[in-house]
């Protein structure tokens, strides 16, 4: 069941500063689970509790005992479960480094979640279980609030690294909303700036980026954001307005049904590998992104090839940084976000917490 999006945030001043993304909780709640219906409020403590019972414990030690607990959906909607992979350092301020970022714990990092993505330990086969050796291979980064958060051409220059040293040259690799710059590196592929004709995609129409064109596979790079308009921008959002020319004029309803209409169309779709998710910096309010609590550093990445069930994670998690910061919730009720249930409808992926395999890997 869906719920219902609130206004901006109205700030509650009096509230502690928001905590850590894995606080302190009850092993026990990732071990009992319900066997009615399970709502976005259960669905927060299995994330929250999962989390900080990977902390102390071996995270496949945690999936052999999530994988036995009983669902509240039948045995066919459960039989494949979609994995979501956390990968975060065991101690605060590994990733973040001042104002910068250090980049050997984000390589570090980066190849963690490929290899746990492809459950293989040997990268350049990983990177063979999304990609084909001819592939040019398209990486689309949230450049929205860049100002603010400083992250991208970091990531993509690390991301450029790990593709070079693996198997593919310059040529094959082209990067959206954010540049590699480092003068030491070779220059990618140039994106066509153009724009395709307009293209129907049922709930309306528009241009979309030319280079959608010249790729033959798509690594979705978002941030893990909260957004005014649709609760969250993260995977869906960003494989979608972010190749519009015009997104502006999709924003009604928040942003229903066009998301998901567009998300269907072969030319994104089809050519999406998987989804890596920037949450080293947070930013968890919807109104005024300069305040003291609107950014949370949580110095995490977030892999899967399911952008539903990754966003549905996503949720919780801001969700749950609100609450901290004394925030007002992105929904009036403990129901889903409507953008997932409805995206899950269309065959996009899983929202639901009992057919997410969620895989937190904890670095030293």
């Amino acid at each position: 069941q869906a719920g219902r999006l609130v206004p901006p945030d109205r700030l509650n001043r009096n509230a502690a500063p928001a905590d850590k993304f894995y606080t302190s909780g009850r092993a026990q709640m990732v071990r009992r689970r319900r066997t009615n219906a399970v709502n976005r409020r259960d669905f927060l403590k299995h994330v929250a509790a999962a989390a900080a019972f990977a902390a102390a414990n071996p995270w496949r030690s945690l999936l052999a005992q999530t994988a036995s607990a009983p669902s509240s959906l039948p045995a066919t909607m459960t039989a494949r479960k979609s994995p979501v992979h956390i990968i975060r350092y065991r101690k605060s301020q590994q990733l973040i480094k001042g104002h910068g970022i250090s980049r050997w714990r984000l390589r570090e990092a980066l190849i963690a979640g490929f290899c746990e993505l492809a459950q293989c330990p040997v990268l350049p086969k990983a990177l063979q279980a999304f990609f084909q050796p001819n592939d040019v291979i398209g990486f689309k980064f949230d450049n929205t609030l860049e100002y603010l958060l400083a992250t991208n051409r970091v990531f993509s220059e690390e991301i450029f690294r790990i593709f070079l040293q693996n198997g593919f040259q310059p040529h094959q690799l082209l990067f959206l909303g954010a540049t590699p710059a480092d003068p030491l590196l070779p220059k990618p592929r140039k994106p066509n700036f153009g724009w395709t004709d307009q293209i129907d995609f049922g709930s309306g129409k528009d241009q979309f980026t030319a280079a959608l064109d010249d790729v033959t596979a798509l690594v979705n790079v978002p941030l893990l954001r909260a957004d005014a308009i649709s609760g969250i921008s993260v995977c869906l959002r960003n494989a979608t307005y972010g190749f519009l020319r015009h997104p502006a004029r999709f924003y009604r309803n928040a942003c229903s049904p066009y998301i998901v209409d567009i998300y269907r169309l072969p030319i994104i779709r089809d050519k999406i590998r998987l989804h890596l998710v920037n949450a080293v910096k947070v930013p968890i309010r919807t109104d005024v992104l300069e305040h003291d609590d609107a950014v949370s550093p949580q110095e995490a990445l977030l892999f899967s090839r399911d952008a539903v069930a990754t966003d549905a994670v996503a949720f919780e998690i801001i969700e749950r940084l609100r609450a901290n910061a004394g925030l007002q919730p992105l929904l009036e009720s403990d129901d889903f976000l409507p953008l997932l249930v409805e995206a899950a409808r269309a065959g996009l992926g899983k929202y639901h917490p009992d057919q997410i395999d969620l895989k937190p890997l904890w670095l030293e």
